[in-house]
């Protein structure tokens, strides 16, 4: 009779063990995802700013053509009709017409604010003093926001590398461990109520 109570009170013990890992794992579990899901939305959302910004700073230089403006105006018209982060010339509100713009000149494209999300809100274009004949190819720069400093000039505008989300397998190793645990409890669990059912 001993005997068979302390079979029932290790079988109870292991399962409580059991019951307790499970928990434990199950915790973990939710917070390594909410974790890896909030990871990726924050990554997906600076990679989708980028994207939207980029579109823009290609135009960025100190020797725009009106071609190039031309073309920035139809970006930025295409753009706000189609998305509800708005960009303007200048002013908010403003788009000017590309005939307000001197063949023979050259202009002076920069970012000039962002909203509070880091979207490019308002470009700049203004006449340059020291060009008079339109350039054959822009100088660009760069601008990041809400970082006070300016990138490094390059003759040819890149787009920054995407950034895949992590799978966040490293970060699961743990996981893996304690459900091999668990495994091996219920296992041993099972085997211990077996045992008891075959006590006479």
């Amino acid at each position: 009779m001993i005997k068979s109570i302390k079979k029932i009170v290790k079988i109870l013990s292991i399962m409580l063990i059991s019951i307790i890992l499970l928990n434990t794992i199950e915790v973990y579990a939710i917070g390594v995802t909410n974790e890896m899901l909030d990871n990726a939305i924050e990554k997906a959302e600076k990679q989708e700013i980028e994207m939207f910004n980029t579109q823009f700073t290609l135009f960025v230089g100190d020797n725009v053509s009106v071609n190039n403006i031309k073309s920035l105006i139809s970006t930025i018209t295409k753009s706000n009709s189609q998305g509800e982060h708005k960009v303007w010339i200048n002013s908010e509100g403003n788009l000017p017409k590309v005939s307000e713009y001197e063949n023979s000149k050259t202009y002076k494209v920069s970012v000039k604010s962002y909203d509070d999300d880091g979207y490019i809100s308002i470009m700049s274009v203004e006449l340059n003093p020291n060009a008079s004949t339109p350039a054959t190819s822009n100088s660009t720069t760069t601008i990041a926001p809400n970082t006070g400093t300016t990138q490094a000039a390059t003759s040819t505008p890149t787009i920054a590398q995407s950034t895949i989300p992590q799978t966040g397998i490293s970060d699961n190793t743990w996981i893996i461990i304690m459900v091999i645990i668990l495994v091996g409890f219920s296992i041993f669990a099972y085997k211990k109520v077996r045992d008891y059912k075959d006590i006479k």
